[in-house]
Order: C-alpha cells, then sequence, then structure tokens
C-alpha cells in the first residue's frame, strides 16, 4: 500500500470516505504499474483516465453535497477540483507526448498521490468539521 496512514485520511462521512478509499486503491495500483518500468503509453493513458474519471465522479458527489448544505467554502474547494482537472489534462498531454514513459509514470503518480493527501487533509478534513457542526 503506498498511500498509507489511510485512517489519518478519513473524514468521518461515509460516502467520500468509500470513495476516497476507492481512490487511494486506483493511486496504488497506478503508482505500482509505474514502479515497475516498462510501462507501455497505452497502459499508462488507460490508468491515468481510470484515476481522473473516478476523481472527477468523487467531485462531482462532493461538490453536490456542499451544496445541498450551503458550505461557505465552496467556491474555494471547487476551485481547487478545477486545478486538478486542468492538471490531470496537462499530465494527460505529458503522457502522450512523453519521451521517456517510465519517468512519466513516477511523476504522474506521485502527483497524483501528494495532490489527494494534501486535497483530504485541508480541505475534505474542513468540510467534514462544518457538517459535523450542523448536527
Amino acid at each position: 500500500m503506498i498511500i498509507s496512514e489511510r485512517d489519518s485520511l478519513k473524514t468521518g462521512i461515509p460516502l467520500i470516505d468509500k470513495q476516497h478509499e476507492e481512490y487511494a486503491d486506483l493511486v496504488d495500483r497506478f503508482f505500482e504499474m509505474a514502479s515497475k518500468g516498462n510501462v507501455e503509453r497505452e497502459e499508462l493513458s488507460w490508468a491515468v483516465d481510470q484515476v481522473v474519471k473516478y476523481a472527477v465522479e468523487h467531485f462531482d458527489a462532493e461538490e453536490q453535497l456542499m451544496r445541498s448544505v450551503d458550505y461557505p467554502y465552496y467556491d474555494e474547494h471547487r476551485a481547487k477540483h478545477n486545478i486538478f482537472r486542468a492538471e490531470t489534462d496537462d499530465y494527460a498531454l505529458f503522457v502522450t507526448e512523453s519521451v521517456d514513459i517510465d519517468v512519466c509514470a513516477i511523476t504522474a503518480s506521485k502527483w497524483l498521490i501528494n495532490w489527494f493527501c494534501d486535497q483530504v487533509q485541508c480541505d475534505d478534513l474542513k468540510l467534514a468539521r462544518f457538517l459535523r457542526s450542523m448536527k
């Protein structure tokens, strides 16, 4: 398991925690594939697509939840999701054009891990605190 200390990434919101766990599993598999080397460009593109598709589905669910409770930091949180969307577009292009596909794979997987951990610890836990304060 590449993303360790998963308990520290739990928000206490069952839907979000389940989705985070599934995302972490996808990223772990992506990193394991990347770290083996000799990755085929098509395989890497497919793996990136899977992680990004899942993340976007998760963002949609999270954003709907934030809107439903009039979350005061919705715009800020959504802006970070949009940064992810834009940066993953850049990575998809990088995968297509990169000369060294193995370096590309490791770079992309590390970015996905770091982004996820930062997003959960900074923004998702803030959302969770807000939701708990509403009870």
